[in-house]
């Protein structure tokens, strides 16, 4: 989540003319690039704004994976709290990282589509690379929560070993193992039979 939320706020790609061709620039300003967020293009000469742009608001999908994760980790947690196995927390978990991944490709071929241009330069910036880790740390987050095995149960291991006839020991003495019995009820509660 954290990971979406910081490449969605910086800088996705830098597109600059090839090398090919000479580089954009004014007196002392230095060179002319693209820069290229999850909301609109910067046009930049020497590391200044010149002009802005809107762009294909790619940043839309990637807030809605990260709400996506956002309840999956508090269904998780919920879960986790209560002992249960999480079958919500797991379905949730894997398409915000399905949904996820299919975002930042979709990201990832619109920067491949400028760099073809065989004028321009495009390379990845931060943000680009913290998009491609959240997508990595959320496809192991989905590959843990699913190997996880099932929350251990209060009681016996196996229950069918309680009834299960057991070899009388060489003290002569039988051993009956009865099953755990249940919790006691509050004292508030309504007994059974009675409506509250």
């Amino acid at each position: 989540m954290v990971l979406t939320v910081a490449g969605a706020s910086l800088d996705l790609f830098r597109t600059e003319p090839g090398l090919g061709r000479h580089r954009l620039s004014g007196d002392g300003f230095g060179s002319a690039a693209f820069l290229r967020t999850a909301w609109d293009t910067r046009f930049t000469v020497g590391g200044r704004t010149a002009a802005t742009q809107p762009a294909a608001p790619v940043g839309i999908p990637l807030i809605i994976a990260t709400l996506l994760l956002v309840v999956a980790v508090a269904v998780g947690v919920r879960y986790a709290l209560r002992g249960s196995a999480g079958v919500l927390a797991r379905r949730l978990t894997a398409a915000g990282a399905v949904f996820l991944a299919g975002v930042v490709c979709t990201i990832g071929v619109g920067g491949i589509d400028w760099s073809t241009n065989v004028d321009m330069e495009t390379s990845p910036e931060p943000g680009m690379w913290l998009l491609v880790a959240a997508v990595v740390v959320a496809a192991a987050a989905t590959v843990m929560i699913h190997l996880r095995g099932p929350a251990p149960t209060a009681g016996w291991a196996d229950p069918h070993l309680a009834f299960a006839d057991t070899p009388t020991p060489s003290t002569g003495v039988s051993i009956t193992v009865l099953p755990p019995e249940p919790p006691p009820t509050p004292p508030w509660a309504p007994e059974h039979g009675e409506r509250s």
